[in-house]
């Protein structure tokens, strides 16, 4: 096998040179019967071509999106009440792009802008069975 004619294992044409993740979650205040959470990630990427041959025409330029949530929780976590926000800094990037040229135009499909929201989560407990737990004591 010739070593000048491999390609790297570890990258890809299309993908971009840098790119990265960080999160984090903060429970920043709490009471016997409420919590606050704080949650956040951001997402980097470099410039990013979207289709062969890479053209400036056809690439994502660099850009950072950001997603923010605050949680209302029980102590226990069993109830949950969610506010969320997702790319907060609106930031426009493309998530795919067709060279058409032959056509006349280029096909790009946008990422989603700024979506934002509420959930809410219950968790309900089902007590195992009695038969159950005496099957589970009889074990230990």
């Amino acid at each position: 096998m010739d070593p000048t004619r491999c390609r790297s294992l570890t990258s890809s044409r299309n993908a971009p040179r840098i790119s990265g993740t960080t999160s984090g979650d903060w429970d920043a205040w709490s009471t016997p019967s409420v919590g606050l959470r704080l949650h956040f990630d951001l997402s980097f990427a470099a410039r990013q071509y979207l289709a062969l041959p890479q053209q400036q025409a056809i690439s994502q330029p660099t850009y950072a999106r950001l997603n923010l949530r605050a949680d209302l929780h029980s102590p226990s976590d069993r109830w949950d009440l969610g506010l969320w926000s997702n790319n907060v800094n609106d930031k426009f990037y493309l998530t795919n792009a067709v060279d058409l040229q032959d056509l006349g135009y280029d096909y790009r499909h946008r990422g989603v802008p700024r979506p934002f929201g509420m959930d809410v989560a219950y968790k309900f407990q089902v007590e195992p069975a009695p038969d159950e737990e005496r099957t589970r004591s009889n074990r230990a």
